[in-house]
């Protein structure tokens, strides 16, 4: 028989039927809207003869309220940190939902209908609200914003070349990035007491940026490896920065440990542009400015500091430039020969 003596149709608004015929073969498509409402829902489909009335077919749609899941990728290098996945049908809006290694939600990212995000960029990492493990979860709203698929979990470390910061499964310091960062994780609660483990050999000079500062003191355990800083000859200009270490300052709750310096410089003199030492300053030493917790195992070979005339007074030493009751212990300084 022919299109035209049969019809189709559906007990429910969102689902219709179309009828269409090709070289006189009977054909028909069904057209449903997305289910926003969060459950399952069934319609009946029915087929009707024209010509004969007791010729019926009938059949059960089932919609399902689940829809599809994205699936995540995320691009992590020293100077990337995206995130991207596909499109999914329905999605009016997606959302990056961040948690930390207690599997509590630190923050969503609202990213609109946007399928990859500049992470590195965004406000929660880049503050940062959050640093280090990290667990990400792409979570595709619909209409309804009751009515939702998540992503499957990626964990990645957002500032570290990886380790989830604990005693077993330290933040691995793998380059320069990663040992900066440093500063900005220690500033995250979920961070305090954090393990972190030098994994590369840094090449430092005059420019570098100490980490964290004598005011806001590092809270981890940082265990050198026993790697050995080498050549490390700096300028330090008291007027300008009234602090120079490998760590600004380390905090009460803080360890630095295992890490060797080898021919390592520092020259005190006052800057060209002022002339003149500040008043204040926070100590200048290899190993920390200030120290209120604990440094041991330090070894110090043919390392020394000395002083411009007239750029006192400085307050320096090579284990800890200024030390506030911290641990000092198995720290030695050693001729070149040695």
């Amino acid at each position: 028989m022919s299109n035209d003596e049969w019809t189709a149709e559906s007990d429910q608004e969102w689902i219709r039927v179309t009828a269409a015929g090709i070289n006189g073969k009977n054909s028909f498509a069904l057209n449903y809207d997305f289910n926003e409402t969060g459950v399952t829902r069934l319609a009946t489909v029915t087929i009707r003869a024209a010509n004969a009335k007791n010729i019926v077919y009938s059949f059960k749609v089932s919609q399902s309220a689940i829809f599809d899941k994205a699936v995540l990728t995320v691009d992590r290098s020293p100077n990337t940190f995206k995130a991207s996945w596909n499109g999914v049908i329905g999605a009016q809006n997606y959302f990056i939902d961040v948690y930390d290694i207690n599997e509590q939600l630190v923050g969503s990212i609202d990213v609109g209908v946007n399928t990859e995000w500049d992470l590195a960029s965004d406000p929660l990492f880049k503050t940062p609200i959050h640093a280090g493990y990290t667990k990400l979860v792409v979570r595709s709203v619909t209409e309804n914003v009751n009515i939702f698929s998540e992503s499957d979990q990626v964990e990645v470390n957002s500032h570290f070349t990886s380790g989830k910061g604990t005693e077993s499964d330290p933040y691995i310091i793998g380059e320069m990035e990663s040992l900066l960062n440093i500063t900005d994780a220690n500033k995250v609660a979920v961070n305090q007491g954090a393990h972190y483990k030098l994994g590369f050999t840094p090449t430092l000079n005059s420019d570098f940026i100490p980490i964290c500062t004598p005011e806001n003191g590092f809270n981890g355990i940082f265990d050198g490896n026993g790697i050995t800083i080498q050549n490390w000859s700096r300028i330090a200009h008291p007027d300008e920065r009234n602090f120079s270490a490998l760590f600004g300052g380390i905090g009460s709750q803080g360890k630095v440990h295992n890490i060797k310096f080898k021919d390592c410089t520092i020259k005190i003199e006052l800057s060209p542009a002022s002339g003149k030492i500040s008043k204040t300053n926070n100590g200048f030493s290899f190993v920390a400015a200030v120290s209120r917790g604990e440094i041991h195992d330090i070894t110090l070979t043919n390392c020394s500091i000395s002083t411009e005339a007239g750029a006192s007074p400085i307050i320096a030493g090579t284990i800890a430039g200024i030390n506030y009751g911290s641990i000092i212990n198995s720290c030695f300084a050693l001729p070149s020969n040695h």
